[in-house]
């Protein structure tokens, strides 16, 4: 069922994709991992407070499910929650593994408050444990060419890091 989940997602039929995940769950109530792919599902046809009690129960299954954590900020977030999004992003970043949205969440708090140098270093830890993923290349590079960051980012070794980011 999670594969037809996955498949409905991929061809836009969210509903019936909705459907899959939730007998994915009743089949395997323990699949924490499904209990994340399904509230980013409810989450996107605006079902917040359900995604919200899906990721409570995958935290409450596995208490270091980083994409959980990571999940869980960016609801958080978008309910103006932003103090309790930020202590989802920092333990959905500690997890083992870390959860990328959780990293992308500390970096994006970091630009909104104009603190150029942590949403770097932020960025730059993302691309080190996820050098495949492309929006955190984009968000470090953007972040080292921006005109408001500090005269640290400058540093040799971090203008070499935007060449090759730019060249990727």
């Amino acid at each position: 069922h999670r594969e037809l989940a996955i498949l409905s997602v991929r061809s836009g039929r969210r509903q019936a994709a909705k459907a899959e995940y939730e007998r994915t769950v009743s089949l395997d109530p323990r699949a924490p991992m499904t209990r994340v792919e399904s509230p980013r599902l409810l989450a996107d046809l605006g079902d917040v407070s359900g995604a919200m009690h899906q990721v409570q129960q995958a935290l409450h299954l596995d208490r270091n499910l980083g994409e959980a954590y990571g999940l869980r900020g960016i609801l958080q977030a978008a309910q103006g929650r932003n103090d309790e999004a930020l202590e989802s992003f920092e333990r959905g970043w500690r997890a083992d593994p870390p959860s990328l949205e959780a990293g992308m969440g500390l970096a994006r708090r970091a630009m909104i408050l104009e603190d150029w140098t942590t949403a770097a270093e932020r960025l730059n830890a993302c691309v080190a444990r996820f050098p495949a993923d492309v929006e955190a290349r984009r968000a470090f590079a953007k972040v080292l060419r921006s005109e408001e960051h500090t005269s640290e980012l400058q540093s040799p070794c971090n203008l070499v890091c935007r060449l090759l980011l730019e060249k990727k």
